[in-house]
């Protein structure tokens, strides 16, 4: 999963919040634990292109995670 992301991260350096976010809603809608931690991944790899109003998002998906596997990266991406 993590040479995935970075395949992604290296054909696409200029991912953008907006598809960021969408991308991260796709791979989260389905309860499925792989699909979310790329998601999860997705997130930290970009996470400098997500703003203060993405808290709420991050917030959400802490809550919809039931598992502590996701809460620290998550987390993580809400702090900074």
């Amino acid at each position: 999963m993590r040479q995935a992301v970075r395949e992604v991260k290296q054909q696409h350096p200029g991912l953008n919040r907006r598809r960021l976010v969408a991308l991260v809603s796709i791979l989260w809608i389905r309860p499925v634990f792989e699909r979310r931690m790329m998601a999860v991944l997705l997130l930290e790899a970009f996470e400098p292109v997500l703003r203060p109003p993405d808290m709420t998002f991050l917030e959400r998906l802490i809550r919809e995670s039931k598992t502590w596997a996701f809460v620290d990266e998550l987390a993580q991406c809400a702090r900074r």
